[in-house]
This record gives C-alpha cells, structure tokens and sequence, in this order.
C-alpha cells in the first residue's frame, strides 16, 4: 500500500440516536429523487457502533489495496439492523452486481451534495433525516456517501438516506 493513501476519518454517517444537527448558515439544498439499484464492490463488516471509529479505518485501507484504479471515486454503505451494530461497506459503485458486491436498494432517496470535511457528513446526514421528517416521509436503514478517493484530501460528497 503506498504511503500517500489514506483512509478516510470516520465521518458517523451511523444514526444512533438522532439528535437534531447544529448546521451553519450555509441553507442545504435536499431532494428526494429515486435510484435505481447499484451494487458496491469492496470489504464490508458489522460491527457495533463503539467499535466503528477503530475497524471503519481499517475497513477503507482493505477497499484502498484492493482497488486498481487510481481515479476510483468510493463509497460508503451503511446500514442499520435495529440491535445496536452497523453493516458498512465501502468500494466502487457498479450497474452489475459481482459474487462479492453489496446490494444497494432503488427507490426513493433524500439526496444532498456535501461541500465541506468529511467529519461533518454526520450533520448533513441529520439534517437529511429531519428533511425527510418534515416532509412526512420515513427513513430507511441505509445510508450512501459517494464521494471518498484515494488521496486522503476533502472532495465533494453525494449523500443519500433511503425512503421507506
């Protein structure tokens, strides 16, 4: 593994108990939009929402050595079973799935560009959820933020949260 990759810091895209986001003066733009499936092909894991700071890190360094494209933009699926852990994967998006991608679901999504650290995806995620609560829709268990690469510098992230 070179020396200039760099895994991503942990930006808590995990949802655990939700407390409404401190957001700047900036006005985020949201919308709901529908996707349609993709899969994602890298390293996933569970594992409890303690532990996610420490294996989250190790988790990119895998998909980072795996990855033989040095353009490959990354990301990073989340999703929450209900009892206290968190499924992430995190690898390239593709239209066809592979023997080891991970699903990701279609349908309706609350999309938000994301300009600004990477540590901060936690407020927009918040504030996506309390979007999609003022407009009476329900959350899903999945997460998407696309938008990691190789060089450890910020870059714009494509946030989704899934509509049930």
């Amino acid at each position: 593994m070179s020396a200039q990759i760099k895994p991503p810091s942990y930006g808590g895209t995990v949802r655990a108990h939700h407390v409404p986001a401190c957001v700047s003066s900036l006005t985020l733009v949201m919308e709901i939009i529908e996707r349609a499936p993709l899969h994602l092909v890298g390293p996933s894991l569970t594992a409890g929402l303690g532990e996610l700071p420490e294996v989250v890190g190790r988790l990119w360094r895998r998909a980072f050595e795996l990855a033989d494209d040095e353009d490959t933009v990354f990301a990073e699926l989340s999703e929450d079973p209900g009892d206290g852990t968190r499924v992430i994967a995190v690898g390239r998006l593709m239209s066809e799935p592979t023997e080891d991608s991970a699903l990701v679901p279609g349908g309706r999504w609350v999309h938000h560009e994301h300009h600004g650290p990477v540590a901060d995806t936690g407020d927009s995620f918040g504030a996506m959820f309390d979007f999609a609560d003022a407009q009476g829709e329900t959350v899903g268990a999945v997460t998407l933020d696309v938008g990691y690469e190789r060089d450890g510098e910020e870059h714009v992230h494509q946030l989704y949260v899934q509509l049930v």
